[in-house]
């Protein structure tokens, strides 16, 4: 049969409900018929079945009714307004919402009483209403609800100031904000960047100096008093126990050690990673250290980020307020990649790639580098097949099998249609964005003397500063554009002034005000000025007597004689003779205590008095308002708005009450302002032409048809015609990472690229992208990425912030009336860790995007649920016999079933040349390097690097059972974690010599091979013999479904020569390295002869190990010529073996003198012990008490 075939016939595929999805989204689910085209089940057989097999989506049902509505349930804060942390659920559409308070309570962990709860509905975008008795879900139509939980006597939300949610924040908003001192303190809201993604705050009772930049949506900002003291003003200090996590393991910050937000980042992305996060807690990147390769640093890498992922991960201490330092790895890191050392600003995307690169040069195969194939063959699937087993023969690591995939290049000729194909590994898809090509702003425009306008500014593109934009307005205005000054608005009030420097796509998109500059004083009757006269002749003084409208009399003071003027010279060659300077205030609007209407500026000389300050702010008004009410003016700083004063109208001087930057505040008194023009409406922000920009957009730009120019030479014709490339994937990796191209580079200016990229949290399907013979996948899952981390990047070029968004996987329980999703979203910035809704993943400031293959199966927390099939059968000896005899063996050890497709996985395995050679480095004295021996005929692979799709050797590997039955057999084992191998005898002669599995520097303690032979004749050879030293020796048949169990400090082993096929899965038991190590003491008693406390004292020691290789010599060598290729690095390592036989015999022999001194019945050479051995140990049935002389365990 084919492999595909072979595959179909055993393995069931992942869940697909897609097409039952888009089913019932075309409202054609009346034609689904259950049992034929869907099953319905339970929510935990579903749990069940999606543990074991993938796939997805979930599709609720209730009661026939497959449009279930979605719900998200908030929980609110102790202030009553909604908190971060939210439950989606999917209920029946007919259930009265009260009635679920107590399974929602439950679903939000509270332990609160029925009486003490109440649910709120989102009525609008900023109100919520209480939720009626008689209120269904399918009577919300916002479909949001809020838990409100009472402590004490009042109800939370029943003493809210004002019902606006907590975010989005605004300008003046109070917070408490996690500070770079790793305190909280209370805040308000400064300044917000013009896409909403930062918020500037100012600390209460600090200088403007440490003002700091936060991600909006970050924890970093909380509501007041919910992280600070409120009773403690006079410190503005954190509570006694600060809280920076949701309290979970894996939810847990990365102290930021100095602009280490970029590590930090990346290192919260490869934590989230499941299969990563895996292989590095359960400790199985410890046998795949490459020690020789000198591009790595030996697994001192690997092993600091698996350190740091542990510490993330671990369950234990004040998980609440704890945070995980990666000092270590940075400083490790730092010293193989050196452009990371330093506490510069870094790039998370290239931190990410350089520390994978890392990670898999610790961990690859030390094979030599081959290029990348250039075929002309007509299978294009042998073509792909051939040019991905090249790159992984040099580059086989769990970071190539996980994280790499492979693109197919292919360049046809228009004038001969030769193709040319050619095969590029990847790691990332860096995506282009496309750049606006309109950009569009309106600007409201204040001149002098007259009313406001709105100008609008079309230019070609979002490249270049503000100059260019006071240009445009300076030629619709007719002012120059040096005396324009544009003002950045938020919120009722100025920012900031904009400098010409400033680039168009940091304003894009925020309101703009545009303000004329006063150049000159308005002219005054009786003001001295100077006035120029005849040319050649000093100017003269005079004193202004009357003022027109066009034109103004001076009186010279040298003749007494009046000269008119006109107008304009005031403003070109006549000077006052003040020394006044120009004083700029900014005016804003307050109505009932909240900012409101459209602010100004006015501009006065700094000599002027308060009542002409009243006038000079009356005449601005009359221009834009309609007076139907009284006002008064206010002094305020925004700094400090609990401060106000009263302006008077008077003879003194204005800047003894006011003086930037405080503003001037018309407080109106009845009602806000009415404009003569709807200047709200007027000044929202052009919107953009261009349309709403997607994922598959950029992967489609990304993978688009490209013309070759006319440099290109086809090298079948070698003409300079044109040709076409083509692009696609022909191997898509488990893990998809896509990179935003978001920092633009080019001749006019760099700048970062904030449009919004709209992406997928579910469901991105590649399939369109994929070569047509990958796109036929088997599983219809395999072209179909669910979305598990984000990484962000707010800022800009010069400085910026990276967060994270991750996936985490939670249990929560299904009622009659709703089912929860099993996950929820973390933001994760730098010590702070915290929930977030699913709405706010999709931003304008996701920067890395990383996905999951949806068939792929990995459990979030290392385990997985199985069923009893999975269970080993452990026989009532099995304790006795592993005590005693050093091994176990237990036929029909699981399911037959099981065993037959744990089988069949492995064939597909070898067919698809998915095993590598068994290779062992062996490190000899006086050899510069090691030697590297490979086994004949022997193919192999471990679990934990193999493609997602074999489900049952996966879950064999996620398997516990075995290891917590033997833990409770043999407590002694203190067995933590393991490591499988799938080992494959071609049947050629291939065998195992003489061994030990470890020499106990390595934590092995017991290993269990499960053997899978189907129909094994004693004529088949393969059989595993057992010495367990000085014992005699026990050869064991590797029948199907026989598992062999026995030590592997102590047991001696090898296997014989196979003549057909051998399969088998071995198992590596490795014991807690902070258990208590057992010692072994002699077994020793007074009707002992000499030679028995000798062989007593010697089965208790490390020296029983070298005892045994004297013993066995001749067969020992014999065993690995028989499995060894003949090679030099074999004859130098069989040169060795005869030095350490002769070094053990003269070991011996001291030994013996040893002994013999004081006792009896001592051999007196070795060559006496070994027949002595011989005689009292194998050649007879061993007594009970010399069977007690080995502790195995």
């Amino acid at each position: 049969k084919e492999n595909n075939q072979l595959e179909e016939d055993f393995r069931p595929h992942s869940i697909y409900n897609s097409s039952l999805t888009d089913a019932i989204e075309n409202e054609v689910d009346t034609s689904l018929v259950e049992g034929k085209d869907y099953a319905l089940v339970t929510p935990t057989a579903w749990k069940y079945l999606v543990d074991r097999y993938g796939g997805g989506p979930m599709i609720p049902c209730f009661n026939g009714n497959y449009n279930a509505p979605q719900l998200q349930i908030y929980l609110a804060e102790n202030d009553g307004r909604p908190s971060p942390k939210s439950r989606i659920i999917y209920v029946d559409p007919a259930i009265r919402l009260v009635k679920m308070l107590p399974d929602l309570a439950k679903l939000h962990q509270v332990s609160a009483t029925l009486l003490n709860l109440r649910l709120w509905y989102r009525s609008s975008y900023n109100s919520w209403s209480l939720v009626s008795p008689q209120l269904s879900a399918n009577d919300v139509d916002w479909n949001e609800l809020l838990l409100e939980v009472r402590s004490g006597s009042e109800w939370p939300r029943d003493k809210l100031r004002s019902p606006r949610d907590f975010r989005p924040l605004r300008i003046g908003d109070p917070v408490d904000a996690f500070d770079c001192e790793r305190t909280w303190r209370p805040a308000v809201v400064h300044r917000l960047s013009p896409d909403g993604s930062r918020v500037l705050v100012n600390f209460v009772g600090f200088h403007a100096m440490y003002n700091e930049w936060i991600h909006h949506d970050s924890g970093k900002l909380q509501p007041r008093h919910s992280r600070t003291d409120p009773e403690d003003r006079s410190l503005f200090w954190q509570k006694s126990t600060p809280v920076l996590n949701p309290g979970q393991a894996g939810a847990i910050g990365l102290l930021n050690l100095g602009n280490t937000c970029f590590l930090n980042c990346a290192i919260q992305c490869l934590s989230a990673t499941p299969i990563l996060r895996q292989y590095l807690l359960s400790g199985q990147f410890i046998k795949h250290i490459n020690r020789s390769n000198t591009m790595g640093t030996k697994g001192k890498v690997i092993q600091s980020l698996a350190n740091v992922v542990g510490s993330l991960w671990a369950t234990t201490g004040q998980l609440a307020s704890s945070t995980v330092s990666p000092s270590s790895l940075r400083k490790l890191f730092a010293k193989c990649r050196q452009q990371f050392d330093s506490y510069d600003q870094q790039d998370a995307h290239e931190y990410i790639a350089s520390l994978l690169d890392a990670l898999h040069e610790d961990v690859k195969r030390p094979l030599g580098y081959t290029d990348s194939p250039r075929s002309h063959s007509d299978s294009v699937e042998t073509e792909s097949d051939a040019a991905w087993q090249k790159h992984i023969q040099s580059n086989h690591s769990i970071i190539t099998d996980v994280f790499h995939g492979q693109l197919r290049s292919q360049t046809i000729c228009d004038q001969c249609s030769h193709r040319t194909v050619a095969f590029d590994p990847f790691l990332f898809f860096s995506l282009s964005i496309p750049l606006v090509y309109h950009c569009k702003l309106r600007i409201l425009v204040f001149l002098q003397g007259l009313p406001p306008r709105s100008c609008n500014v079309t230019l070609p593109n979002n490249e270049g500063n503000l100059e260019i934009v006071l240009r445009a307005i300076s030629a619709q205005v007719n002012v120059s554009d040096m005396n324009l000054r544009l003002i950045h608005v938020q919120n009722h009030r100025f920012v900031r002034v904009l400098s010409n420097e400033t680039l168009i796509c940091d304003v894009e998109g925020a309101m703009l005000y545009c303000f004329e500059r006063m150049v000159r004083l308005p002219i005054r009757i009786n003001e001295v000025v100077t006035v120029p006269v005849d040319r050649g002749r000093p100017a003269e003084t005079g004193i202004i007597k009357s003022i027109s409208s066009d034109t103004f009399d001076v009186c010279l003071q040298r003749d007494n004689q009046i000269r008119r003027l006109p107008m304009t010279a005031w403003y070109t060659s006549v000077r006052p003779r003040t020394k006044e300077g120009i004083v700029d205030l900014q005016v804003v609007h307050q109505h009932q205590g909240h900012i409101c209407g459209v602010p100004f500026v006015i501009s006065l000389g700094s000599e002027r008095t308060s009542a002409e300050l009243h006038a000079e702010i009356k005449r601005q008004l009359s221009r834009v308002i309609f007076f139907d009410g009284t006002y008064n003016l206010l002094a305020m700083a925004f700094s400090n708005p609990g401060v106000i004063s009263l302006l008077p109208s008077d003879d003194s001087p204005f800047l003894t009450h006011v003086m930037p930057p405080q503003v001037i505040v018309v407080d109106w008194q009845v009602a806000p302002p009415k404009y003569k023009e709807d200047w709200d409406a007027i000044m929202q922000p052009e919107p953009k032409d261009e349309t709403l920009l997607t994922l598959d957009m950029c992967l489609e730009t990304f993978m688009k048809s490209e013309r070759m120019n006319d440099q290109w030479t086809c090298e079948h014709c070698h003409e300079n015609n044109c040709g076409t490339r083509f692009t696609d994937l022909s191997r898509a990796p488990d893990i998809l990472m896509l990179h935003f191209k978001r920092f633009h580079y080019s001749s006019v200016q760099h700048h970062k690229v904030n449009e919004l990229v709209t992406f997928p949290l579910d469901g991105l399907d590649i399939r369109q992208y994929m070569m047509p013979l990958e796109a036929a996948a088997i599983d219809p899952n395999e072209c179909i990425y669910d979305l598990y981390a984000v990484a962000n990047h707010t800022g800009g070029l010069t400085e910026g912030h990276y967060t994270v968004y991750c996936r985490y996987e939670i249990t929560t329980e299904a009622t009659e009336d709703f089912v929860p999703m099993q996950h929820t979203w973390l933001c994760c910035d730098d010590e702070v860790v915290s929930e977030i809704p699913p709405s706010k993943v999709i931003s304008n400031a996701a920067y890395v995007l990383f996905y999951k293959r949806r068939s792929m199966y990995i459990s979030p927390y290392g385990s997985s649920h199985l069923t009893m099939g999975w269970m080993v059968r452990l026989p009532p000896s099995a304790k006795s016999s592993l005590i005693e005899n050093g091994f176990l063996v237990i036929d029909n050890a699981l399911d037959t079933k099981l065993a037959e497709n744990l089988l069949k996985e492995i064939q597909l395995l070898q067919r698809n040349n998915q095993l590598y050679v068994n290779s062992t480095h062996v490190y000899l004295k006086n050899q510069p390097a090691p030697l590297l021996l490979e086994k004949k005929f022997i193919s192999e692979t471990e679990l934990v690097t193999i493609p997602p799709q074999f489900t049952y050797l996966q879950q064999w590997f996620d398997n516990k059972s075995l290891r917590e039955n033997l833990n409770t057999l043999l407590p002694q084992l203190h067995a933590d974690r393991h490591m499988i191998k799938v080992q494959y005898n071609h049947g050629q002669g291939g065998c195992f010599p003489m061994h030990y599995d470890t020499y106990g520097d390595d934590g092995k303690c017991l290993t269990a091979v499960l053997y899978l032979n189907k129909n094994w004749t004693s004529g088949h050879g393969g059989e595993i013999v057992l010495y367990p030293f000085p014992y005699t020796r026990e050869t064991i048949a590797p029948k199907f479904n026989r598992l062999v169990l026995f030590s592997s400090n102590y047991m001696l082993h090898r296997v014989l020569q196979s003549n057909v096929p051998r399969y088998c899965l071995t198992t590596w038991l490795y014991r807690d390295i902070t258990a208590p190590v057992h010692t072994f003491t002699p077994q020793l008693h007074s009707d002992q002869n000499g030679f028995e406390k000798m062989m007593a004292k010697l089965c208790a020691s490390s020296f029983r190990l070298h005892l045994s290789k004297l013993y066995y010599a001749n067969e020992w060598k014999q065993s690995l010529i028989e499995s060894h290729a003949d090679t030099i690095a074999f004859d130098k390592y069989i040169a060795n073996f005869d030095g350490e036989i002769d070094m053990i015999t003269k070991a011996t022999e001291q030994m013996l003198v040893n002994f013999a001194k004081g006792n009896q019945n001592i051999p007196e050479s070795v060559p006496d012990l070994l027949q002595k051995i011989k005689d009292e140990f194998q050649a007879h049935e061993i007594s009970d008490q010399h069977k007690r002389f080995v502790t195995w365990f």
